[in-house]
């Protein structure tokens, strides 16, 4: 469907196909299905790529390809099959952390107290940062002066 949708560039029935895709694939990443639809997408003879980009979203969410899937899953002899479907997972894993940090509006720091010189790692942005170790509280902008290296 996605790709007929795609070929007359009907662009509702192709973002419909989409979704009912990743809706039927949710859950089933480690599955054979999982990697017969995977090779299906990338073995057509026109990529789609909503569909391809659903495929890897899926894959990486649902950690298809972690060591613990084992060197013979099904979807690793998909990727050495085709090698498109790899450089889109590398891609994807590339900006991955940030796409993480965005969608969690929170970045971790490591602060030194500016009363008692002890190391910690905080989430920011908050108010104000307590010190477990001196017990002193101070606002954002004077931990933010005191970043550690990492």
């Amino acid at each position: 469907m996605c790709i007929i949708a795609d070929k007359y560039d009907i662009k509702h029935l192709k973002a419909r196909a989409i979704d009912l895709f990743t809706a039927a694939a949710k859950g089933k990443a480690k599955t054979s299905e999982f990697a017969g639809a995977a090779s299906q997408a990338y073995e057509a003879s026109t990529v789609t790529r909503g569909i391809c980009d659903a495929i890897v979203t899926i894959g990486v969410e649902e950690k298809a390809l972690s060591s613990t899937s084992g060197a013979d899953s099904a979807l690793r002899k998909i990727m050495e099959a085709t090698p498109e479907s790899a450089v889109d997972y590398a891609t994807f894993l590339e900006g991955y952390p940030k796409r993480l940090s965005k969608a969690a509006h929170r970045l971790e720091k490591r602060f030194c107290c500016p009363s008692c010189d002890h190391e910690f790692v905080c989430e920011v942005p908050p108010a104000s940062i307590f010190c477990f170790w001196c017990g002193r509280e101070q606002m954002i902008d004077v931990w933010l002066r005191h970043i550690s290296a990492e």
